[in-house]
């Protein structure tokens, strides 16, 4: 397996918006977004533009009922399921497409509790491969460590291996910050072997890409002998 996917927080929904989205569609196989505005409040499974459109807003997402924090999962294939699973302050929404997991992802500065929303995700699905996007809103990297208090802090040994690294790209993610806040995580059984950010004019954050395999098979010789060093 070799695949490509995007997390973006667009910070709302527009025509400009959508054509990002669709740009980034055509090298990723997912796009999770956050933020998402309207976008977020499509029938599941809505197609358009030969996309499949998964949201989740309202007061389910962050406990708001402004709409801020909405989420979405714009998928070039039609997911086997789809379903929502609730941490402390925030929630993982998510899809499976066979016996992938895919999980969009806004952190609540710290406290949202992913891990809580991730374990119910995989516990609800019986996944056991999982690829997260998210804005997590700090620069930490190892995801079991995310969350300011000690019910957020719970171990995923399942997705503590590979995330996007700001030294391998010179762009980064939070455009206002400087900081690189939007990340891709994925299981243990995973590499990511390309992560890079690309820089857009419609939102403060620029969508993160990353490459991810499944065997060595999948790599190039190059890629293989640069994974030695990872």
């Amino acid at each position: 397996m070799r695949t490509t996917v995007a997390t973006w927080n667009s910070q709302g929904y527009n025509n400009a918006k959508w054509d990002i989205v669709k740009q980034l569609a055509r090298s990723c196989s997912v796009i999770c977004l956050q933020e998402a505005g309207a976008l977020a409040s499509e029938p599941a499974g809505t197609q358009r533009d030969g996309l499949y459109i998964y949201g989740w807003s309202g007061a389910d997402t962050d406990a708001y009922r402004n709409n801020r924090v909405s989420l979405a999962i714009v998928s070039t294939q039609q997911a086997t399921s789809i379903g929502f699973s609730f941490g402390y302050d925030r929630g993982l929404g998510y899809i499976t497409i066979g016996n992938m997991l895919y999980g969009t992802w806004h952190e609540k500065r710290g406290n949202g509790g992913i891990a809580q929303a991730l374990i119910g995700a995989l516990r609800e699905t019986g996944a056991t491969t999982c690829i997260i996007g998210g804005d997590f809103n700090d620069q930490t990297f190892t995801v079991h460590a995310l969350g300011s208090s000690s019910r957020s802090r719970m171990t995923i040994r399942s997705v503590d291996s590979s995330a996007y690294n700001f030294a391998y790209s010179g762009t980064p993610t939070h455009k206002v910050s400087g900081h690189n806040l939007d990340r891709v995580y994925v299981s243990n059984n995973l590499t990511i072997i390309h992560h890079w950010a690309i820089s857009v004019p419609v939102s403060d954050h620029n969508p993160v890409c990353a490459t991810v395999v499944d065997s060595t098979a999948d790599m190039t010789y190059w890629e293989s002998f640069k994974s030695l060093f990872a």
